[in-house]
């Protein structure tokens, strides 16, 4: 009855200004209610990494607004772990039962089309009650298993969805219900249930999509709560078994609706979840499965389409406004980007294998549903959530460049730029769609044949090849170019005082952005007379980075009660920061032909940029993964800072900073294990309930500093053994030999790097401990 209460609406004939907004109203609380449930971290706007080229800190990042305020589904569950919460309540699976029982006696109550056993009761009146009841009590019992987590629950869900779609099309497919009983006023209109039907599954299928980690551990049931979920089976298979006997109905109902919504911009993700709305024979289980078992990609884009589908659904009355059609526009926003994120994630297998067309193909489609998000956001009029959409766009064109500038650093043509493997048919089409301007694009994006279109264009331009293949420095620029232009755009267009927490996510992108650009820019300066130009632009964006950066000066971090994760905002700060400074004195170390004055000069700025470094993660946790990477490149570039030095000073200040150089690798050495000490599932993050996403970069990220350490000790120890064995023959003594308490200097760090030969990165840890053993003249 409550359910009921809230679905008061009007039924039919003409409405005024005050009736529709109050169908509005009653429309919007509905979809609320049935809703499934938000994580968390979903009503804060958060940040999501793309692994690009560079891994020790995460310079690429996609932004993700939180879900619209009034949508978002209420939670029906108790905090505490109770076992009758685990399936649905007692009155939604005894409305079941009574339906179930209704259907199957529908045909001996309503005798014929013409008059059955009870009066003023035919087969079209007993339908025009038994078709929406069945809708609304699906809906509640689907909103209900969504938020189950034992075993077949989600399947189940997906079920009662589809079998609401089909009854609501079957009631839509009646057209204007005669005058009903006073008991059945109440029903909402057939093209609400329609709208409640497409909206709530594009909820379970954006919540399956969003998930942070499928877990394989299932909840056991005890016996009796076993039985009531084998009692709901058996039901809902009785309804889907009416459903099969009428399957012609069902499916003309079903393509009268498809015939209404016209050509959508959208497509199904998931292909036999399609089957509903086609093939109505096809058994539901097995469409339920399809559905259930999808991938997060598929399951996000199913979640566009039908949101897409409940607006096109709406009663010509609510399509003109109000409260329910900016809510449902803003899902349908938070939809595709969610979407869009999802497949430019899928580009980080590109820098683990070579670089294939698919990579860049899913760029291009991750724009282009970003494209659509920012169409709706301009009908919206939500400024904040624009520019959002434009700051994610211009991360996607620097992970293309990325993905290009290592496919030519795997090529070695870096300073050429020729050979290597030619763009295909594909990736030309993903590039040229990533590089052109969007004037030139809006004509062709919501085409249901843009594709077919931009594939005829590409074998026009074929025809004149030497005109329309740009070499790859020259596309690496572009990408770059429109990147750094749409992420400024993105944060002159908000104001940090009306949106202070859009404000602060647009900056750490805009940040990321320009990190990224200086580094590709840095890789791919041609011509060695360019490169003291490379290397100066280079720190220019660097410095623009750094006065990006939110900070109580210029763009101050939210208040707590803010809706960003303000922690988050704060580490995501130190680190960009951190790795500014870092990339500045790496590229002070790698200047060369510095001399006298202006080396030293030099030098000072290296160390002071190392500091700088170091105190913009002042106070940061030890174990963090996202933090120890970028402490151990820290590290490891003071360490070979001093052993430049080493390289031009006297025999003794050269021994001091090789030792000095060697303590520097040690405790990035005891940095790594720190986090590797720490119990697996404890490990500190940059979000308290980390995503996969998030796990993944930090471990890439800490894979791959492991390595780094491990090759630079080898490469120090080499040094200073050939540096020993060079003084030894010369017949210097050795002073850092004199003070590892042997007789034999040279001894030592030939065993010290013949034990660390043997090591692997994985044991990186260990060395502290054995410089320990073999230079303090422990035994070993």
């Amino acid at each position: 009855q409550q359910q009921q209460q809230q679905d008061v609406g009007p039924v039919a004939g003409n409405i005024d200004d005050e009736t529709t907004m109050a169908r509005a109203v009653a429309l919007l609380q509905a979809l609320r209610n049935e809703a499934p449930r938000q994580r968390p971290e979903g009503h804060r706007y958060r940040l999501e990494p793309l692994c690009g080229r560079v891994r020790r800190a995460s310079i690429l990042l996609a932004g993700i607004p939180p879900w619209p305020a009034r949508l978002q589904g209420k939670d029906h569950r108790k905090e505490e772990d109770d076992e009758e919460e685990m399936v649905p309540p007692l009155p939604v699976q005894s409305a079941m039962s009574h339906i179930a029982h209704a259907f199957g006696l529908l045909v001996v109550v309503a005798g014929s089309s013409h008059g059955g056993l009870l009066p003023d009761c035919d087969r079209k009146r007993a339908e025009e009650v038994a078709f929406p009841v069945a809708v609304v009590t699906l809906l509640r019992l689907a909103t209900c298993l969504s938020e189950c987590s034992f075993q077949g629950a989600t399947e189940m869900a997906w079920r009662a969805v589809f079998a609401a779609q089909r009854f609501a099309a079957l009631d839509a497919a009646h057209g204007c219900r005669l005058e009903p009983k006073p008991l059945f006023a109440h029903l909402p209109a057939p093209e609400e249930l329609l709208v409640r039907a497409e909206f709530l599954a594009g909820g379970m299928a954006y919540a399956l999509g969003t998930a942070k980690v499928v877990s394989d551990e299932e909840a056991e049931l005890s016996p009796s709560i076993e039985r009531r979920f084998v009692q709901l089976q058996r039901q809902l298979a009785r309804v889907e078994q009416w459903l099969q006997l009428h399957r012609r109905r069902v499916a003309e109902a079903l393509e009268a609706v498809s015939t209404r919504l016209g050509a959508l911009s959208s497509a199904p993700g998931v292909p036999l979840s399609s089957v509903c709305a086609s093939d109505v024979g096809c058994p539901a289980a097995r469409t339920a499965s399809s559905a259930a078992s999808a991938s997060k990609q598929q399951q996000l884009l199913q979640a566009t389409w039908h949101y897409e589908r409940s607006i096109r659904l709406l009663p010509k009355p609510l399509q003109r406004g109000g409260p329910h059609l900016h809510q449902m526009m803003l899902v349908l926003a938070t939809a595709l980007i969610e979407a869009g994120t999802s497949l430019a994630a899928m580009s980080g297998d590109a820098f683990a294998m070579p670089c294939q067309s698919s990579v860049l193909m899913s760029l291009a489609d991750a724009d282009h549903q970003l494209r659509r998000a920012e169409g709706i956001t301009d009908v919206v009029g939500h400024l904040g959530l624009a520019a959002l959409v434009l700051a994610n766009r211009a991360h996607l064109r620097a992970l293309a460049a990325d993905v290009l500038v290592a496919r030519m650093l795997t090529s070695k043509d870096v300073g050429t730029q020729q050979g290597g493997a030619e763009f295909d048919t594909a990736e030309l089409l993903a590039i040229r769609s990533l590089c052109n301007d969007d004037a030139e694009e809006e004509c062709s994006q919501d085409s249901d044949d843009a594709k077919s279109v931009g594939e005829d264009m590409l074998e026009v331009d074929e025809r004149e090849e030497t005109l329309t293949k740009p070499e790859r420095g020259q596309i690496v620029a572009r990408l770059g170019d429109k990147a750094m232009v749409l992420a400024m755009e993105a944060v002159q267009s908000v104001d940090s005082v009306v949106e202070p927490d859009v404000a602060a996510i647009l900056a750490l992108m805009a940040s990321g952005a320009l990190q990224s650009v200086a580094m590709q820019l840095l890789a791919m300066s041609p011509l060695q007379a360019a490169g003291a130009d490379s290397r100066r632009a280079a720190l220019s964006m660097l410095a623009k980075s750094l006065q990006l950066l939110p900070s109580s000066s210029t763009r101050g971090v939210p208040e707590r009660s803010s809706l960003c994760d303000v922690a988050s905002v704060a580490q995501t700060t130190a680190s960009l920061a951190a790795h500014a400074h870092l990339l500045q004195g790496e590229i002070h170390i790698d200047a060369v032909g510095t001399i006298g004055a202006e080396r030293k000069q030099l030098q000072q700025r290296i160390v002071w940029h190392l500091e700088r470094a170091r105190a913009a993660l002042h106070g940061a946790d030890c174990t963090n993964k996202h933090f120890v990477p970028i402490l151990v490149h820290i590290y490891v570039a003071h360490s070979r800072l001093l052993s430049n030095q080493a390289s031009w000073m006297s025999k003794r200040q050269a021994d001091q900073a090789l030792k000095q150089a060697l303590e520097e690798l040690v405790a990035a050495c005891r940095a790594v294990g720190a986090v590797c000490s720490v119990a697996e599932g404890k490990v500190a993050t940059l979000y308290a309930q980390p995503t996969l996403a998030w796990c993944v970069a930090a471990e890439g990220a800490l894979h791959e500093s492991r390595d780094l350490l491990m090759q630079r000790f080898r490469s120090l120890l080499r040094e200073i053994c050939t540096r020993e064995a060079t003084s030894m023959a010369g017949g210097v003594a050795s002073c850092s030999g004199g003070t590892s308490g042997e007789g034999n200097g040279t001894g030592l760090w030939k065993a010290l790097y013949r034990a660390v030969l043997q090591l692997n990165a994985a044991e990186v840890a260990s060395v502290p401990s054995l410089c320990g053993n073999l230079l303090h003249g422990s035994d070993s």
